[in-house]
């Protein structure tokens, strides 16, 4: 599959293209390199699941390469993500790092819906710092369909109807079932994620995504480790000092060889949402990067879902 380029508006935001089809005879037009384009958005699930004991609506957090379909990053939290779970779905897409680590890299451009604005403002923040342009939604058109949506519209097909406790117009659910765990659901959309990621559409001549991203010849810009905390973090960061020891951050000791001779320093931290194995370091002023430095002690508690 793949998402068609049909032209360019004169002020520089994309037209949406043809309908993706699974008609492999139909001559496609120009397509999109993968990372030339990226959507985004968020899912509020029309569903109840169980959060230790408590009905909650969970959210969908995703992002998409327009090129190939793939989906190169995801988040899913029982609750309306929070800036820090936005920012965590999104690093699983910049990073290439664990479950998505088949996809993703720095894309030219992203778009995101403008009805969700703390979606919209978190991610244009983040990225304009590795200079990734932010552009408008496309102009509607009912014979097309966003990538994003058309992923809503197949997970809503493929899993959501089979899970009991499903939400009604009134946001009241439809049946008396016990719902399943949060646990479980998250792991479902995982797996669907990858089950459409490697093979949703395996017909004679048609690739999956993931092949389509593969075959792409296109070349794949990373960020590095600091990179993605600056542009990930608030600019400021959090003050701490570096001690004999190291620097203590969020409850936890840090330490590296270079803050040899740097005892009694202030510095500021910088860390990745909802991750403690690593922090980054720069000077108080925040605008000279001293060097990464990593965890010594477990964590004094398990990180709550955002």
């Amino acid at each position: 599959m793949g998402c068609w380029a049909k032209g360019w508006h004169e002020n520089g935001s994309e037209l949406m293209g043809r309908k993706p089809t699974t008609d492999a005879s139909e001559p496609p037009g120009p397509r999109l390199h993968r990372n030339t384009l990226w959507e985004g958005a968020c899912l509020e699930v029309a569903l109840q699941v169980n959060l230790g004991g408590e009905p909650c609506r969970p959210w969908i957090t995703w992002f998409a390469d327009c090129g190939t379909q793939v989906v190169v990053g995801a988040g899913i939290t029982p609750r309306r993500p929070s800036r820090e779970s936005i920012l965590a779905a999104l690093q699983t897409a910049v990073s290439r790092t664990g479950r998505f680590a088949a996809a993703g890299g720095v894309p030219a451009r992203i778009r995101m819906d403008h009805a969700q604005e703390a979606l919209a403002r978190t991610v244009r923040e983040a990225m304009t710092a590795l200079e990734v342009e932010f552009v408008d939604p496309p102009f509607y058109a009912p014979d097309v369909k966003e990538v994003v949506e058309t992923l809503h519209d197949a997970l809503e097909r493929d899993l959501f109807t089979r899970f009991p406790r499903g939400i009604d117009a009134r946001a009241t659910a439809r049946d008396a079932s016990p719902a399943v765990t949060f646990g479980a659901f998250h792991a479902a959309v995982l797996e669907w994620i990858e089950g459409w990621n490697t093979g949703h559409d395996a017909r004679p001549g048609r690739l999956s995504p993931l092949e389509a991203w593969n075959a792409d010849p296109a070349l794949i810009t990373d960020a590095t480790s600091p990179d993605l905390v600056t542009f990930m973090t608030a600019s400021s960061g959090r003050e701490s000092t570096v001690t004999t020891h190291g620097i203590i951050y969020g409850g936890m000791l840090y330490s590296e060889a270079w803050m040899a001779g740097r005892v009694g320093q202030v510095v500021k931290v910088r860390s990745l949402p909802l991750q403690c194995e690593q922090i980054e370091v720069y000077t108080s002023e925040g605008d000279e990067r001293l060097g990464s430095a990593y965890r010594l002690d477990p964590p004094t508690g398990a990180t709550a879902l955002a």
